[in-house]
């Protein structure tokens, strides 16, 4: 696995199926692993925020979510295989953990969104050990947390209770994941997804989130670029 670093934060060019590889080498370590998921508006955040580029300095992996991260990665030489989405990876980690009969649990979203997304994968996965909450004091008990409290309090979040969470095997801030497998926002199609596109597809559902598109659009390469022109 290659480490690369994007605006002083490290990022793994790895794809799908390496990602899930050394995430069942961690299930079965007796160490704690938190797992990033990166993308240009936290970048961005990070590049303000001392304390949260700390934090994601910390990850034990941190894959690249984003597209316009690994479009402007590659851009810059830096070997990026594929984007990686967190909602993806999460499924992927919850299909390992039903195989290795390890235990999930889903803390935060709101809305009732930890209960249907259990019962959506439950669903799915049938033998999966499965439990939730939305209370952020809550302290899970499982090999596999999923955290959806949004970027940056998710991240922050986990680094702060990891002390809290000796079972632990592994911690993911997630997001909106929890919407999307609920099927409470609906996904863009697969090919939509495939060349790019998922991020104008979201806007479409979510217009209120034109700031945010247009940070990962426009404010982040130029701060890319610029930093890169600057270093050379």
């Amino acid at each position: 696995m290659q480490r690369h670093t994007i605006l002083e934060i490290p990022v793994d060019a790895i794809d799908m199926k390496g990602a899930v590889l050394r995430a069942e080498r961690m299930l079965e370590s007796d160490s704690f692993h938190h797992i990033i998921t990166l993308n240009p508006e936290i970048l961005l955040q990070a590049n303000r925020d001392a304390t949260y580029a700390d934090v994601l300095r910390k990850g034990s992996m941190v894959l690249p979510d984003g597209i316009g991260l690994v479009w402007m990665g590659r851009l810059l030489g830096i070997p990026f295989r594929e984007r990686i989405a967190g909602v993806d990876f999460m499924v992927e980690l919850v299909r390992l953990a039903e195989q290795k009969e390890k235990t999930v649990f889903l803390l935060g979203g709101r809305n009732g969104a930890a209960q249907k997304t259990a019962e959506k994968l439950k669903q799915r996965f049938p033998k999966l050990m499965i439990d939730w909450s939305e209370n952020a004091d809550s302290v899970p008990n499982a090999d596999i947390v999923f955290i959806a409290l949004g970027a940056p309090k998710q991240e922050l979040w986990i680094d702060a209770n990891k002390s809290r969470l000796p079972g632990i095997k592994i911690a993911m801030g997630v997001g909106g994941a929890f919407n999307m497998i609920a099927g409470i926002h609906p996904r863009a199609s697969h090919f939509m997804r495939s060349i790019g596109l998922e991020w104008l597809w979201r806007l479409t559902l979510e217009p209120r989130r034109i700031g945010r598109i247009g940070n990962a659009v426009i404010i982040f390469p130029f701060t890319l670029l610029s930093r890169s022109v600057w270093k050379r």
